[in-house]
Order: C-alpha cells, then sequence, then structure tokens
C-alpha cells in the first residue's frame, strides 16, 4: 500500500544519520502509525515503486560519475607536476596504466549510463540498463577514486585538496538505490539464473 502521512503523525521518527559518510542522510521508523482510508494513494504501488528506484539508481549513477571524473582530473593535474626521478609522474609506465585503466572505466560507465537514460526517454523498458549501469558504477566510481588517492601520495588524503570530497560522495552514493550484488543478483534473475 502506497500512502501519504504527515510526518507531525504519532508513530513518525526522523533521525539525522551521523557519521563522516552519513551527512545530509536520515532514517525514518514508523512504528503504528495509523493511515486515513483518504490517504491511500495506491493499493498496488510495487510496480511505481520499483520504476522511481530505477530511475533514482540511474541518477546516482550520473552523480557518481561526476564525482570520479573529478577524482581522475586531480590525480592527472597531480601526475603532470609532481616529479619523481627527475621527471613528472606522468611520464612513468605504470602510471600511465592506472590512469588509462580509470579512464576506460569512467567512459565504459558513462556509455552505459547514456544508454540507460536514452531508453528512460524512448520510453522503453530500462530496468536491465539501470541495473547493469548502477552495478558497473558503484565498483568503477569507487576504484577511480581509491587509485586517485594513490596517484596523488600523502596530498590526496590531506584535506587541504578536494579529493577527499568526491571520494566521501561516491562513498556515500554507493549503496543507496542498489548495491553492486543487489543489481546483479536482480540482473541474474532477469536471465533466468
Amino acid at each position: 500500500i502506497l500512502a501519504t502521512v504527515n510526518i507531525d503523525s504519532d508513530g513518525i521518527e526522523i533521525n539525522k544519520s551521523q557519521g563522516q559518510t552519513d551527512e545530509g542522510t536520515y532514517s525514518i521508523t514508523l512504528k503504528e502509525v495509523t493511515i486515513d482510508s483518504a490517504n491511500i494513494q495506491s493499493k498496488d504501488c510495487g510496480t511505481a515503486l520499483q520504476h522511481s528506484f530505477l530511475l533514482c539508481a540511474v541518477a546516482k549513477s550520473a552523480e557518481m560519475a561526476g564525482a570520479a571524473e573529478r577524482c581522475l582530473a586531480y590525480a592527472t593535474e597531480n601526475v603532470m607536476t609532481r616529479k619523481q626521478f627527475g621527471k613528472p609522474l606522468a611520464e612513468l609506465q605504470a602510471v600511465q596504466h592506472q590512469a588509462a585503466d580509470m579512464f576506460t572505466a569512467i567512459q565504459i560507465g558513462n556509455l552505459l549510463l547514456d544508454d540507460a537514460i536514452n531508453h528512460i526517454d524512448s520510453g522503453k523498458p530500462f530496468g536491465g540498463q539501470a541495473r547493469v549501469c548502477k552495478s558497473w558504477m558503484n565498483d568503477a566510481c569507487f576504484k577511480a577514486s581509491a587509485v586517485s588517492h594513490q596517484l596523488m601520495g600523502g596530498t590526496g588524503y590531506m584535506l587541504e585538496t578536494d579529493l577527499h570530497l568526491f571520494t566521501l560522495h561516491i562513498l556515500r552514493n554507493r549503496p543507496d538505490f542498489g548495491s553492486s550484488d543487489h543489481h546483479r543478483k536482480h540482473i541474474a534473475i532477469d536471465l533466468g539464473l
């Protein structure tokens, strides 16, 4: 049942989460909340909620992609200017490989994101595309953030750079609207596995 409820009703408790990665996140607890029959919106809301859940998964993927791109930009700028053994870090093959892997993972994610958005815009079913997109972005953006910290060395862990803000953004959005395992499980179910 989908119903509207006044937040001042008895039995509703709203708490702001405390913690470094939970900034701006709230939890809502409902205990024996009375619902007036006039406030019932739908008796079968599963499809509408699932549709909204998947739309939000795509939106979170887009947010995470932007944060991952900023992480890559910070790391790229750093390795172009920082010198090691008398030459910029960007000239070291291992650094180039890591940056290329990050760039590739983000670009694949952007292609998956575009595919999901195109399905949404055209009115086609988009559940599979949304699930693949969010699953990929959860992992790729986290990896891009971690590698960015490594490429920046000690400065990547200091609060003087904004890299930590984008990392927190990725960490905060990663579990929202489905973990990678959650979406992979549903993709497998859709495929009949």
